[in-house]
């Protein structure tokens, strides 16, 4: 009877023969993770304001850039917050379970 496989002499018994077989299999912990967070009290500090802008809609030419009906401009500013923010995390780590399907054709014998 000839064997078609690489198993040594030794590997076998005289009734039989002896396999090693190789499963794939996953691992799974499951992980529950809640956040919860806090925060201090918000410093707030301002930059110099300035001005753009100044156009004067529908000026009389005449009058040197006075007299007209509107005047717009845009004040700008810098603001800068500093936000301490602590976070707390309490984690529960499940029971873990193993899953024999995760090989699939990748298999081997």
């Amino acid at each position: 009877m000839g064997f078609t496989d690489n198993l040594h002499h030794d590997d076998h018994d005289r009734d039989g023969c002896c396999s090693i077989v190789k499963k794939k299999i996953g691992v799974q912990t499951p992980v529950e993770v809640k956040v919860k967070t806090h925060s201090g009290h918000v410093k707030v500090m301002c930059s110099t304001p300035y001005i753009t802008g100044g156009g004067v809609e529908q000026a009389a030419h005449n009058h040197g850039g006075c007299g007209g009906t509107k005047c717009e401009f845009v004040i700008n500013q810098t603001i800068c917050l500093e936000i301490p923010i602590s976070y707390r995390v309490k984690t529960d780590v499940k029971d873990s379970f193993i899953n024999c399907d995760v090989g699939g054709q990748e298999d081997y014998i």
